[in-house]
């Protein structure tokens, strides 16, 4: 690309990275162009991008929701593709390490920078993932372009006076996951912001006597590793309960163990058991702060988020009372190994604040139980942390410590992968790792944008800046989630609407989730929990789908039936009214493709596997190109290429449309009216490449579907339909390229007339040679004709049904070696002239066909023949019964041969 005045065209590119697609695009319209502007959230790519292909005038507008569109230079082309990690990553929000799809807005984040920042949005999509592991995790799963926090060590200069060599260390910005072979990543822990830490809750305590102390939490760094909950009813007393926790450790620890706990000012019993001693402390607040900030369970337990911003001397005796409890000395530092991912996530964290990095490794169980000390123990997945008091190959900062990334394999192909967006720093954690927002497409709801209400995602920004510039051609790249994510429009808005008043009409709640008393024992759903059921649906469960108890469960705020009773059967949430106005409307593709129809422009999309041009993994991404059906509409662009195709006539596909764009009612519809005179709603997914004109959509032409693959440095020419009159090696087209065969020996097409001219001196009309001319000398084997089927010339015949029938030489009258017979061309291999059939077995060396008697005994048929048995020992087919029940021995079979009786598959073995 051009970084001067002079160019064949401009770029506006947005989500820009390092310009991948920027320099796709340019390479596309004939090279020479240059970009006008980027824009991305990580100014240190885009800085790069623009140093080395666009020049210095080339700006970075920052984040997309804040440009000016008015001011936007014109261009000639918007280019913008928009990144993820799948379920059960862990990112630390200030409500502990939650799982990346229970991350909500307004949850504040760590970030790459050791701040606290609020989470603004959060999305999903369908995408294929790579798996990295490294220093600080058994593995991270995430989309291959996912950004990491990145940085390498090398060699500096010599140090003459240490005479060595020094390892100096330089960050790489963000680099996406599937680059990161060699690098290093950031592990947080260093910096956290202090948050606040949860008071004890005394409500019906007699004690209030739990000071936070520096005993207290080297008490519960015991407690997470050796320490446990329990709650158990009091007897002769109605609801009440008994609240306790525990610690042990073994006989020899006892009295240093006492000690410690005295220092809490709490009250601890001591009881001996068979293994261990161990202490109760009888507390509720204790028990439910615990529980509520700490876990419960062995696989439950965590550290909250709060811990890592506590003063120094807390965060060391949390640290050394887990490390007592359940860590092993090592010969460099500290081991231990937990059930509990996100605990040892906690404790490596804790380690790295206190100048301690640590490797994270995972053990899968080969057995689902086992039995301990007579216990059936069901087994779970291990994780084990080592802890260094050196830094080794580490390097420590102030945010944490730098470790390396070992090896990048294969992950998974279509599965829903996760994102969340961050203000300001737009960063997160996965594992404590530092890792980029992506700038992808929101799946989350519905959010402001050209039509209030309506718009999902990062793209209404791009149209915004495409209608505002009126560039000729439109590029826009994403994920293959975008055939099938659900987008928003304003259906969306009629369509709850319309359900509302259908609900109210009916008498029915038509709140989100409905204000109800709960029931006696009834548990209500945490609607942030991963596969959590709506509230109304988990109350019918429990009240056993009864359509009297359902009957009278009213919402507080409405006053109206929370469910629907049909006969005997209880109706909740989308289940009620049979389900009307409770599907989706639009899919993001679908999306895009109708802004773009509003702003008067035709499309073409296709997906792309990075195999499609020769990579060794799939990848499949969604191509958009588009450009407006009227030129004239468009500012006149200065691209050569672009000019050609501004002169054009519209797209007019063949065939019927399958989808049509209603712009008034903001929806796809399947253009066709039904019985009724309705037209439905198009709400089904997207196929993976299409033809849009004049907001009609249409299947795309077979020959539109091929894939070039190019050869590095070494691509032949396209073929061309005169290749076949422009044969000679100095002839070149229009362009200069020279035709296919001018690049390349080529034999002839095969012609009907090759069977009848196979001299070597024959010529066609055309003057060319035949194939059996131009092959004459290269050994080639000539193209299989009928007639191939008469003369021997060393091939064999075809099989016939008869064959299997004659295992002697076959004649039907005629002589042996004018047989068409495949048993008989065989036994004349290398035998012409005519043979007798004692001749013939001289030389015949084949087994004959096995026939339906041969199990009945050795012997010959009726022409002489022998059969299958008399020519090979053969092992009998196994029998059910006889070989099971007549097994013997050895002798056995003997015995049973010398008689002549029917041996066995056992008795064959054995005589063997």
């Amino acid at each position: 690309m051009q970084n001067n005045s002079e160019h064949n065209g401009l770029i506006g590119s947005l989500f820009s990275g390092y310009g991948g697609l920027d320099l796709g695009v340019d390479m596309a319209l004939g090279g020479g162009m240059r970009v006008a502007y980027t824009s991305d959230i990580e100014p240190g790519p885009c800085a790069i991008e623009s140093y080395h292909a666009h020049g210095d005038d080339c700006p970075n507008l920052g984040d997309i929701t804040g440009i000016d569109f008015g001011d936007l230079p014109d261009t000639d082309v918007v280019v913008g593709g928009s990144p993820c990690f799948p379920a059960g990553s862990l990112v630390l929000t200030d409500r502990g390490f939650t799982p990346i799809e229970q991350v909500r807005v307004g949850d504040l984040a760590l970030t790459h920078l050791g701040n606290w920042k609020r989470v603004v949005d959060t999305g999903s999509h369908i995408g294929d993932t790579v798996i990295l592991k490294g220093q600080g995790t058994p593995g991270i799963e995430c989309t291959p372009n996912h950004k990491f926090r990145a940085g390498h060590r090398y060699q500096g200069p010599w140090d003459r006076e240490n005479r060595t060599y020094p390892t100096m260390f330089m960050e790489d910005g963000w680099i996406p996951a599937a680059d990161m072979t060699g690098r290093m990543w950031l592990n947080m822990g260093g910096h956290v912001p202090a948050l606040p830490i949860p008071a004890f809750d005394f409500t019906g305590c007699q004690t209030r006597d739990i000071r936070l102390s520096t005993p207290f939490f080297y008490f519960v760094g015991r407690w997470l590793g050796d320490g446990w909950l329990n709650v158990f009813k009091r007897t002769g007393r109605k609801a009440s309960y008994m609240k306790r926790v525990f610690v042990c450790d073994s006989f020899d620890k006892e009295d240093e163990l006492r000690g410690r706990l005295d220092e809490t000012g709490l009250h601890f019993g001591m009881t001996h058991e068979r293994t261990t001693v161990r202490f109760c402390c009888s507390s509720t607040a204790l028990h439910d702060w615990l529980e509520s900030n700490f876990g419960r369970g062995a696989a439950n337990k965590t550290i909250p988020a709060w811990a890592f911003g506590m003063k120094r001397e807390w965060r060391e005796a949390l640290l050394r009372g887990y490390w007592d409890s359940d860590g092993d000395r090592t010969e460099n530092g500290m081991h231990a190994t937990s059930a509990s991912k996100r605990l040892l996530l906690g404790v490596k964290m804790l380690a790295a604040g206190l100048g301690a990095p640590s490797g994270l490794g995972m053990h899968e169980p080969t057995r689902a139980r086992c039995v301990i000390e007579g216990r059936i123990v069901n087994e779970k997945t291990n994780y084990m942390l080592t802890a260094y008091d050196h830094p080794r190959k580490s390097i420590m900062t102030e945010l944490g410590y730098w470790g390396h990334v070992r090896e990048i394999g294969a992950g998974r192909e279509k599965v829903r992968v996760y994102n969340i967006t961050v203000e300001d720093d737009h960063s997160y954690t996965i594992d404590g790792i530092a890792v980029r927002n992506c700038q992808s497409m929101s799946l989350a709801g519905l959010r402001a944008g050209m039509h209030e209400g309506t718009r999902s995602g990062l793209w209404s920004y791009q149209a915004d800046i495409l209608k505002a510039s009126k560039s000729p051609l439109l590029l826009w790249e994403n994920v293959q989630g975008a055939l099938t994510a659900t987008a928003s429009s304003r259906e969306d808005l009629a369509e709850a609407d319309r359900r509302a008043k259908a609900l109210e009409k009916a008498g029915l709640c038509a709140c989100g989730t409905p204000s109800v008393d709960p029931s006696d024992g009834f548990t209500p759903p945490d609607p942030d929990a991963e596969g959590a059921k709506p509230l109304a649906t988990v109350l019918r469960d429990y009240l056993e789908a009864d359509p009297e108890k359902c009957a009278a469960v009213v919402c507080k705020a409405c006053g109206r039936h929370v469910f629907e009773i049909n006969g005997d059967m209880v109706l909740a949430d989308g289940g009620r009214l049979d389900g009307v106005h409770t599907a989706p409307t639009i899919r993001a593709l679908g999306r895009v493709l109708g802004d773009l129809a509003n702003l008067g422009y035709d499309a073409v999309w296709r997906g792309l596997e990075a195999a499609d041009i020769g990579a060794p993994h799939h990848r499949l991404r969604i191509f958009v190109t588009a450009w407006p059906r009227d030129p004239s509409t468009a500012r006149e662009p200065s691209n050569a290429r672009l000019k050609r195709l501004a002169q054009l006539p519209p797209m007019r596909p063949k065939g019927r449309a399958w989808a049509v764009w209603d712009a008034d009612r903001d929806v796809w519809t399947t253009g066709e009216p039904d019985l009724f005179g309705q037209v439905d709603v198009y709400m089904d997914a997207w196929p993976k490449s299409g033809v849009m004109a004049a907001g009609r959509v249409y299947m795309v032409p077979g020959s539109w579907l091929t894939v070039p693959v190019p050869a590095a440095g070494s691509a032949l020419a396209t073929p061309k339909a005169t290749d076949g009159a422009k044969g000679g090696p100095n002839q070149s087209y229009g362009n200069g390229d020279a035709p296919l065969p001018a690049q390349a020996a080529m034999l002839p097409t095969i012609k009907a007339g090759d069977a009848g001219h196979t001299g070597p001196n024959q010529r066609f009309g055309a003057g060319n040679p035949s194939l059996a001319a131009s092959v004459a000398g290269i050994g080639v084997l000539p193209t299989p004709n009928v007639s191939d089927a008469v003369p021997a010339d060393g091939f064999l015949y075809t099989p016939k049904r008869s064959d299997g029938v004659f295992a002697a030489p076959a004649t039907s009258g005629r002589p042996l070696d004018r047989s068409t017979f495949l048993s008989t061309q065989v036994r004349l291999m290398d035998l012409p002239g005519r043979m007798d059939s004692e001749k013939v077995r001289e030389h015949d060396s084949r087994l004959p066909s096995p026939r339906a008697n041969s199990a009945n005994g050795a012997g010959g048929h009726g022409d002489g023949a022998p059969d299958l048995r008399t020519v090979a020992v053969m092992l009998p087919t196994p029998n059910a019964l006889y070989d099971s029940v007549k097994a013997g021995t050895a002798e056995d079979a003997v015995r049973r041969k010398a008689r002549g009786v029917q041996l066995g598959l056992a008795d064959e073995m054995n005589l063997l």
